[in-house]
């Protein structure tokens, strides 16, 4: 066979094989247009499990020692759930406490009696999308978020001191993966209620602020102390809180001045006479009194202030928080305060050390002694 022959022969199989693929590919199309127009037609029901690990087992303090207010961070007062077709909003929902019912694994329903699921009824399609806000200000028919037609208009939503207050959540964006969720010609029957099974998504709420807590002030006897003495603890406030954000996380207003930690009238005090061991005495056992603050990354940090009394004389000292690695108090974070005062004839060594649990994970992160801004 001439090699002119030979070429034309391998140049046909070539084109061929082209077009056989070519083939292939629009088939392949073809065929993912045709099954997501299929699945765009039947219905799907949405219902939701919520991740409340983040709230309920995280949320404890050094040696499982649970503060009086830890509940207040755990519990859920009300939602705000959207549902978003890629950025787009398409449906919204707001529950309030009474119609708040989780199951054992903390799957949402309507009723006490967790017989119906909540969710919202849509297409099977593809880039559906879920948000969550829990314990906001933004109550039922709230016209500021009626307005919000996209995530970032959701996401720009202002976030203040009532909110800090509530204990506010914010989830992350969660994709719905339909996995072998089939979609159904009709969700409901004749009667409204659901016929079929839903398609559960997990959503995630974190904290979206962070926990400072005055966990001890322990006492403690020098070797150095000839005479006994009394101790007391007069003031404990926090400075420089943040006290606005947004739910997408932005935003600072920061808080010169707070109230104190301690109660009014309440009495913080011993004489070193009542130390009898090298463990000495904690003034404030058995209590954890905590501040909230959303995120502070600024130059003026979030910072614990001490006012306490020797004898006659009294003293002041303020200590910046941080951890090992940064001078910000983060969202998401819990950060605890331990003091330790050594008492010498009228005068004292005072050890602050800042503990830091995440609150999503557990556990520390790390544990670091303090430096007073001012001696």
């Amino acid at each position: 066979m001439k090699l002119r022959n030979i070429l034309s022969v391998f140049c046909f199989l070539a084109a061929m094989a082209s077009c056989s693929m070519e083939d292939d590919t629009m088939m392949n199309d073809a065929s993912k247009e045709f099954e997501a127009s299929v699945n765009a037609d039947k219905e799907a029901y949405l219902a939701f499990g919520m991740n409340l690990g983040v709230m309920n087992t995280k949320s404890t303090v050094k040696d499982d020692q649970v503060g009086t207010d830890d509940k207040i961070d755990q519990e859920i007062n009300n939602l705000w759930i959207f549902l978003l077709d890629g950025e787009t909003v398409l449906n919204k929902a707001y529950l309030a406490k009474d119609n708040i019912h989780f199951d054992a694994e903390h799957h949402l329903y309507k009723d006490a009696e967790h017989t119906t699921p909540f969710g919202f009824l849509t297409k099977k399609k593809d880039n559906l999308k879920l948000f969550v806000i829990a314990n906001s200000t933004y109550t039922a028919n709230n016209a500021t978020i009626a307005a919000c037609t996209t995530l970032s208009g959701i996401k720009a939503l202002s976030l203040g001191a009532d909110d800090l207050n509530a204990c506010v959540k914010v989830s992350d964006v969660a994709n719905v993966v339909w996995g072998n969720y089939p979609g159904y010609e009709k969700i409901n029957g004749a009667d409204g209620a659901l016929l079929q099974e839903p398609c559960w998504v997990d959503v995630t709420l974190k904290q979206a602020y962070a926990r400072v807590g005055l966990k001890s002030f322990v006492v403690k006897k020098s070797d150095e102390l000839t005479d006994n003495i009394d101790v007391t603890l007069l003031e404990a406030t926090l400075s420089n809180q943040n006290m606005a954000w947004s739910v997408g996380g932005a935003g600072q207003n920061i808080s010169k001045s707070t109230p104190s930690y301690l109660a009014q009238g309440a009495s913080y005090t011993c004489n070193t006479a009542s130390i009898t061991d090298n463990e000495g005495l904690n003034l404030i056992s058995g209590e954890l009194a905590a501040y909230r603050t959303f995120q502070n990354e600024t130059e003026t940090p979030v910072s614990i202030n001490l006012k306490y009394q020797i004898g006659v004389n009294v003293y002041e000292k303020t200590y910046p928080i941080k951890t090992a690695y940064e001078a910000k108090v983060l969202a998401g974070n819990i950060y605890q305060l331990n003091v330790i005062m050594t008492v010498a004839d009228r005068e004292a060594d005072v050890v602050v050390s800042c503990y830091t649990e995440d609150w999503k994970e557990g556990g520390a992160l790390d544990e670091i002694v303090l430096k007073p801004s001012n001696n």
